[in-house]
């Protein structure tokens, strides 16, 4: 979430901090909804990252042990992992 703090430190080292009553409410509330599309976007991605490094193990659980069954977990979480990436 380095993007969101950024821009929130921003905000406050420009005048936000001291003057809130001076501020651009508009703006505020831009910067927010920024701030929280930004945490989720990176939420999503470390979820994605996590079926997708869940299913490398798994593939290589199913080589190493010969078990068939850990083949369709391996896609499924792949699937998974591009289903989290694409949808908004």
């Amino acid at each position: 979430m380095s993007d969101a703090l950024k821009w929130i430190d921003d905000y406050l080292n420009n005048g936000g901090l001291f003057n809130p009553e001076l501020a651009n409410h508009e703006a505020v509330r831009d910067l927010l909804i920024k701030s929280r599309d930004e945490a989720i976007a990176e939420e999503r991605e470390r979820i994605a990252k996590l079926c997708s490094d869940t299913a490398n193990d798994y593939w290589r659980l199913a080589q190493k042990s010969g078990m068939e069954s850990f083949v369709s977990y391996t896609a499924a979480l792949d699937d998974m992992a591009r289903i989290i990436r694409t949808t908004k």
